[in-house]
């Protein structure tokens, strides 16, 4: 490249860099001063790589204009204790999304139920500057009764099963309890299952099977869409009767 044309491109790389610090500047204005006075379940602070990082969620929305507009900032937090956003993700549930920053990771976590109780979990950790996907946790607790499956099971059967993905591996855990509701001994284990289901936690001892998994795309954090995420690739599961099978095409 000769200099004529060298001269143009540093111009455009320094204004493009200028305009990607400041893309995020209303972000601050967002993120408060004093984090003893918001709601604990809404943020998470932790260190990463010895830098502090705050994730939190909140209205992107100007308290002067109608709506509601739910986000999750990403920041960086100086030694001054000033924040420097470097991501912002737009939330269809903020009250069934969760963040921690822990572990050197960032863990991203949405829950639902309906007919059932299910979450997943998302582990970034930083890799070559950006907040690469590394890890996903995906748990469900449904009954044969709603899913139709009652006769065919016997009984009602309380299903526990989940998928642990490790990407960097390109290979996925398949696991399984199956809890016979009819049975007093098997409802106090659904129950303890609740609970740690509700923490994120898996079984101890369950039904498993180790897969490889292929067509798994590398995602970083900034083109993450925690609503449209494709997990086609997690094509196996366990059935009520604790049988492995398999949908894939």
């Amino acid at each position: 490249m000769n200099l004529l044309r060298l001269v143009p491109a540093i111009a455009w790389t320094l204004s493009a860099s200028i305009a990607a610090a400041g893309q995020f500047d209303w972000a601050i204005q967002k993120l408060p001063k004093n984090l003893d006075l918001v709601d604990r379940t809404t943020y998470s602070l932790g260190s990463i790589d010895r830098q502090d990082y705050l994730a939190m969620r909140v209205d992107m929305v100007d308290e002067a204009r109608e709506g509601f507009k739910p986000v999750m900032i990403f920041a960086r937090i100086g030694k001054d204790k000033t924040y420097a956003p470097f991501h912002v993700m737009a939330l269809r549930n903020p009250a069934e999304t969760s963040v921690q920053v822990r572990n050197e990771s960032i863990y991203i976590r949405s829950e639902t139920a309906h007919h059932g109780r299910y979450s997943s979990t998302y582990q970034f950790r930083l890799k070559n500057g950006a907040f690469r996907l590394v890890g996903m946790e995906r748990q469900s607790i449904t009954s044969s009764q709603s899913a139709g499956g009652g006769a065919a099971t016997g009984g009602n059967i309380e299903l526990w099963e989940g998928q642990s993905v490790n990407f960097l591996t390109a290979e996925a855990i398949y696991w399984a309890q199956a809890f016979d509701m009819d049975r007093a001994q098997d409802v106090k284990r659904w129950e303890m299952a609740l609970k740690q289901h509700a923490s994120g936690l898996s079984p101890t001892s369950s039904a498993k099977r180790k897969v490889r998994v292929s067509g798994v795309a590398n995602v970083d954090l900034e083109h993450f869409d925690l609503d449209d995420f494709n997990s086609d690739f997690l094509c196996h599961y366990f059935d009520y009767r604790l049988k492995f099978r398999s949908s894939c095409k």
